[in-house]
């Protein structure tokens, strides 16, 4: 049984000696029943490598960057607050085409993507500003590395195409090819692994802890006079006849 209770001397103020004993004993039912413990994590481990190897599929991702210049920002001109403005207002306006159905129709169609709708192609992209500047980043995720570079390509190759053709008051230019992803961003095996440890060893302390407190049995001296306040006056010891 666990005692919560801080330990008091006579004069009714807290007793560190006996607060070090019960921490004392804390540690010496974790350490008999440490088993619990490596079994609890072992299982949780298991799990979490059959999800990732067998049920999470691995999704990858392919990343390229745009750079985004109003009419304004030349090199000759200085970059005062208008011209910041403008590419503020011109970056918005690419990210929104970027992510419209304009373009995700006409990349589906170009790389035959049977099956894929509309909803589905741009629930695998985003687009997002770098570190307020003028460079706008385009991730394509999916679970076929190559597929996800292809679609990067086409996204970059017809952005630029139509602002070319509807826009006047800026260019794009690409500074960042997208590349052929090598390893999965999802499922994450280490981080997985090690949040399985950690809830191993909190669900085998919640166990060792829970069977403590509902055993009322007496495991020592000590637990006879802090239970009942009464004081021992011998010990029996066990004796095995071989």
């Amino acid at each position: 049984m666990l005692y919560y209770d801080i330990t008091k001397d006579k004069r009714g103020n807290p007793d560190r000696d006996g607060n070090i004993m019960g921490i004392k004993r804390y540690l010496r039912i974790v350490l008999k029943n440490f088993w619990i413990i490596i079994i609890i994590t072992a299982i949780a481990c298991s799990i979490v490598y059959y999800l990732d190897a067998n049920v999470y599929h691995p999704l990858y991702a392919s990343t390229s960057t745009l750079y985004v210049m109003s009419r304004q920002a030349t090199p000759e001109s200085p970059l005062d607050s208008n011209t910041f403005a403008a590419n503020k207002e011109l970056l918005q306006n690419y990210k929104e085409i970027i992510m419209s159905s304009i373009i995700a129709d006409t990349v589906i169609k170009e790389l035959s993507l049977n099956g894929y709708t509309t909803e589905d192609f741009l629930s695998n992209l985003e687009t997002k500003q770098i570190n307020a500047t003028s460079l706008l980043e385009i991730k394509v995720i999916n679970n076929d590395p190559q597929l996800a570079k292809r679609i990067n390509d086409s996204i970059t190759d017809n952005i630029s195409k139509l602002a070319r053709n509807i826009d006047s008051e800026g260019s794009i230019y690409v500074i960042g090819q997208a590349v052929l992803p090598s390893s999965p961003i999802s499922p994450n095996k280490g981080k997985n692994m090690l949040l399985a440890i950690i809830a191993g060893i909190i669900g085998g302390l919640a166990i060792i802890f829970m069977i403590d407190y509902f055993d009322d049995s007496i495991k020592s001296t000590e637990e006879l006079r802090q239970k009942f306040g009464l004081e021992v006056l011998g010990l029996i010891p066990k004796i095995t006849i071989v």
